[in-house]
């Protein structure tokens, strides 16, 4: 297994994760990074 496929599997696992953990804070922090940049 390569390196991207292996990262490319667990994305989307990882995205949810993230959002569930932070109780959808981090849509808000990439929304205010976004704009600041």
């Amino acid at each position: 297994m390569s390196l991207r496929h292996m990262f490319a599997s667990v994305v989307k696992k990882y995205d949810l994760l993230n959002h569930l953990l932070t109780w959808g804070l981090d849509e808000v922090w990439r929304k205010t990074c976004s704009k600041e940049c």
